[in-house]
């Protein structure tokens, strides 16, 4: 709680028992700054003077305060830092100078801040640093330089930080990083250098960061990585991104010895080689390779990579896996990415033996035919993804030894007919339905999920825009069991609608969708398709007759009445 204290606080602050100082968001220009200081108690260990107009800052405004611990200059308008203007301040522990608008950092504006830990320069306009501006930091623990304009870095910037532990550089304009650039961080654990332009990496820019946990470098314009760039962290390391380069190759060696990488992350680039053995990593568990330009997967791709739980390797240009492509990871995979590939067939071996395969993500590629036993071993899986694939018919036996298959997405193919789907478990089955015309505002339109052990049928209409033409806002149409098709009349002209057509089964935890996209339009178009005879015209606005409840009551009541007799004789 913050009181105001009339002797020891400035009339345009708030004091906290007169050790924590509030002027934020006053307005304060330059020449104010010092009458609210004179009225400020020596005794203060806080001061906060960040979202207010100040343009600089002098020599002298500080010399009272020999016990100040923080001092906030965030959200100014600071253009320039008098020499000195922070010398009275021995016992000072953090300096925030984010969000201004400093170009160059001086040697003589930080060297006697002996104790300062933390110091937060992100978000200005520096771009340059004095070799000599962070001298005598020995107790620095965080740099944050990230969103400035700095092209590069004078050597032995970071000789006096042997504290330091996070170093944030990230959306800069940097360029080159040299041999030893980082000398003198020795209990470095983040390095953080992601967004520049690095295009060189010298091969002895990272050495020295023996203990480096975290180095994320993706965002730049790194052509090629090898084993010596990045041996003065291979033993410590444990998440490495180097995403969104232009690395086109990985070699046997880059990562070899890595044993505490957790995760790696060398998606968006353009690798298109992989040789042998390069992800021979004991402790890997994520493993992100979207985004490359990869055809073939091999067994020797993730030989000695034996806890990979996570893989990714969507968006690529794979045609071809491996029967054994995954067989080192059989008792660690959990969720595969294959999605946005060109894989046309599923075989049976692909995926045998991942029985701990929670998540198989095989949408957006071309495939044409599932194998009955294509999924087989795969009792743990919970989340099949086959949206938009070119499957015109599907069996559902490719299911069956999935007994924990909660998800199945077959929605955007081309489906004609799906058969052989037997349910004994929850699942939600995700379709889509095929249109056969629209004429003005009618639509005839069927589905491939047409027959099973459903009460009946829900048919529902919705705006998918709401606009001043679309006035959907019905109850469920309801249809008797063994329907296929479905006529709709009096749907809003000149709409977007979602159509949704899904059978009741007795077990409300099955759930199948089947839906679809639907323009109507303002007037008959000349190339509509007739609607067939056999297709009764059912209007959207009005419930169906009562016998059809009726009817599904009693198939409803059937199916009880079989479960129970059942139950006795069993």
């Amino acid at each position: 709680m913050r009181i105001k204290t009339a002797l020891l606080c400035p009339p345009l602050c708030n004091c906290n028992e007169d050790y924590y100082i509030y002027c934020d968001s006053v307005s304060l220009h330059d020449h104010q700054l010092p009458f609210v200081l004179a009225d400020v108690s020596e005794t203060a260990t806080y001061v906060d003077i960040s979202y207010n107009l100040l343009r600089n800052i002098s020599v002298n405004l500080f010399t009272r305060f020999q016990q100040l611990k923080y001092l906030i200059f965030a959200y100014n308008n600071i253009q320039n830092i008098d020499p000195g203007s922070f010398d009275q301040l021995p016992n000072l522990f953090v300096l925030d100078l984010r969000n201004n608008k400093l170009q160059t950092i001086e040697s003589d504006v930080l060297s006697a801040q002996s104790m300062l830990s933390r110091l937060y320069l992100q978000n200005n306009n520096i771009e340059s640093i004095h070799p000599d501006a962070f001298r005598n930091l020995f107790l620095l623990k965080e740099l944050h330089l990230q969103r400035n304009k700095l092209t590069s870095l004078p050597l032995a910037l970071f000789r006096d930080m042997p504290m330091l532990s996070s170093l944030k550089l990230f959306d800069n304009e940097l360029e080159i990083l040299a041999d030893d650039t980082f000398s003198g961080l020795i209990s470095l654990r983040e390095l953080l250098l992601q967004n520049n332009v690095i295009s060189n990496l010298s091969q002895k820019a990272l050495h020295g960061l023996s203990k480096v946990k975290t180095l994320y470098i993706h965002g730049n314009k790194i052509v090629g990585i090898e084993k010596i760039h990045l041996d003065g962290l291979r033993s410590s390391i444990q998440v490495l991104n180097i995403s969104d380069n232009q690395i086109d190759e990985i070699k046997q060696d880059t990562f070899k010895d890595m044993y505490n990488l957790k995760t790696l992350d060398i998606s968006s680039n353009d690798i298109h080689v992989i040789e042998n053995f390069s992800f021979d990593l004991l402790s890997l568990d994520h493993l992100l390779l979207q985004g490359n330009s990869l055809t073939h997967l091999w067994k020797t791709y993730f030989t000695g990579a034996k806890k990979i739980r996570n893989l990714d390797i969507s968006y690529n240009k794979l045609t071809d896996i491996s029967s054994d492509a995954f067989d080192s990871l059989l008792n660690s995979i959990r969720i595969l990415r294959l999605n946005n590939n060109q894989i046309k067939h599923i075989h049976v071996g692909m995926f045998r033996g991942m029985k701990y395969l929670q998540e198989l993500n095989l949408a957006n590629n071309q495939i044409i035919n599932i194998d009955s036993n294509g999924f087989e071993d795969l009792q743990n899986l919970k989340v099949l993804n086959l949206h938009k694939n070119q499957l015109d018919t599907v069996n559902g036996k490719f299911i069956q030894g999935l007994t924990s298959l909660r998800d199945l997405y077959l929605d955007c193919n081309p489906l004609k007919t799906a058969t052989g789907f037997r349910f004994i478990n929850p699942i939600h089955i995700t379709m889509n339905l095929t249109l056969v015309a629209v004429i003005e505002n009618s639509a005839n339109i069927s589905w491939p999920f047409k027959h099973g052990s459903q009460i009946y049928w829900s048919v529902t209409v919705i705006c998918a825009q709401q606009t001043k033409n679309c006035l959907e806002d019905r109850k469920p149409e309801y249809f008797p069991p063994f329907t296929d098709s479905v006529h709709l009349v009096n749907l809003s002209p000149s709409s977007m609608l979602y159509i949704c057509v899904s059978p009741i089964f007795i077990n409300s935890n099955i759930i199948i969708n089947q839906c679809l996209f639907v323009n109507t339009l303002a007037k008959a178009s000349s190339t509509a398709i007739t609607p067939t005879p056999t297709m009764a015209p059912v209007s959207t606005g009005k419930q169906l007759h009562p016998i059809y409840f009726l009817y599904a009551k009693f198939n409803y009541m059937y199916f009880i009445v079989i479960y129970l007799i059942h139950g006795i004789l069993k």
